[in-house]
């Protein structure tokens, strides 16, 4: 009797852990223990990222993380509330960051972004985590 209760039980245990990896596996989830794990970055990009602060010109932050993979764009609704209206005073972004990076899997990525107000000076910067 005890032998099958312990076959049971990791039989149970067995199918448990599938489910769990099956769901991590294929729903974008968030990975804590290596957030960027899915997150495309440019070759030249320093993870420096959080020596960012308000007033940086463009030449600062280019020194401080590397070129930005592209200009942010705008067509992502959540991105748009988070950091174009976040300051009136914002004109343009940069983003860091690109989803696909994971070689097994598909995971929520990470987009660095830094925007810049007419001045050319940060006036916001943060990280955005999509799961698409």
């Amino acid at each position: 009797m005890r032998d099958i209760v312990k076959k049971l039980i990791f039989g149970i245990g067995v199918i448990s852990l599938g489910v769990v990896a099956t769901c991590l596996y294929y729903t974008e989830s968030y990975f804590p223990l290596y957030p960027a794990v899915d997150t495309v970055l440019t070759p030249q990009f320093k993870q420096n990222f959080h020596k960012i602060t308000l007033g940086m010109t463009v030449a600062d932050v280019e020194s401080l993380i590397g070129q930005p993979q592209r200009e942010a764009s705008v067509y992502r609704e959540e991105f748009h509330k988070t950091f174009l209206q976040s300051s009136s005073a914002v004109q343009s972004c940069w983003q860091y960051g690109s989803d696909g990076a994971a070689w097994i899997g598909d995971f929520a990525w990470l987009s660095y972004n830094v925007c810049f107000d007419s001045n050319d000076q940060v006036a916001t910067a943060g990280v955005a985590i999509y799961h698409d």
